[in-house]
């Protein structure tokens, strides 16, 4: 698996750097024109910058999470749908490890992008607040745990959601081109994923109290469900990939 996850890194990695400086080249943006709005107080400059703001938020989170999903390393869209696919079949590697270490380098990409914002709101925070009052500082160090636990959360949600794609694509490759009706039924069937990974989010917005976490294990038994679930996606994706698929 290590060989496939060098070699996605080598694949990816000019995307992964110009979707970086991309995201860097927004925040920086933000910084900027947060900066000329104290300067000069102007609404044509205070709008700019919300506008500004926004775009970066929608770019740079919402942007680049779905980036990373559907064109990011982790797909097997390559694989499955262009010319690459039939020489990867022939490469003696399993689907376990081919899938798996694209799914690796995937996380990786997804985690890259997730650092990029975390260094973004840290800088931003402390530019708006200066200094730091005790008080803010005793509620960050409690809030700690609520973080790190929020942050698998969103690391499983990317898993699942990663696995769910990355199975209806194999289940189409196997079964959708073959029948009249495959493209309508597997579409469907991605209907149905896309619907219940909404409905994963909702159940971790639900059980997450953002105030106040009483029971720690509220949050991570779903946590648990969430990635067995989404590994039984793996692996039904690399049986279907190792058994039926035929590019």
């Amino acid at each position: 698996m290590l060989s496939v996850i060098k070699q996605e890194l080598f694949i990816h990695k000019k995307n992964i750097l110009i979707m970086s400086v991309l995201i860097i080249g927004l925040y920086v943006g933000c910084g900027i024109f947060g900066g000329l709005n104290k300067v000069f107080v102007s609404e044509t400059i205070t709008e700019i910058s919300a506008l500004w703001f926004s775009f970066s938020m929608i770019i740079g989170t919402f942007g680049a999470f779905f980036v990373a999903l559907i064109r990011g390393s982790g797909s097997v869209t390559d694989i499955l749908f262009r010319d690459t696919g039939t020489l990867m079949k022939t490469i003696p590697v399993s689907s376990w490890k081919l899938i798996g270490g694209k799914m690796i380098v995937g996380l990786l990409e997804f985690l890259i992008y997730g650092v990029l914002f975390l260094i973004f709101a840290l800088i931003f925070s402390l530019i708006e607040l200066q200094s730091i009052p005790v008080e803010v500082k005793m509620a960050i160090k409690d809030f700690i745990p609520e973080l790190l636990t929020l942050g698998c959360a969103v690391i499983i949600g990317f898993y699942i959601t990663q696995t769910v794609i990355n199975f209806a694509q194999t289940l189409f490759a196997t079964f959708g081109k073959k029948t009249r009706w495959g493209k309508f039924i597997i579409g469907f069937l991605i209907y149905l994923g896309i619907y219940y990974i909404f409905r994963i989010i909702g159940s971790f917005l639900d059980v997450i109290n953002f105030e106040v976490l009483t029971d720690i294990m509220d949050v991570w038994i779903p946590i648990g469900i969430f990635a067995v679930v989404g590994t039984l996606f793996y692996v039904g994706t690399c049986i279907l990939y190792e058994k039926k698929v035929n590019i």
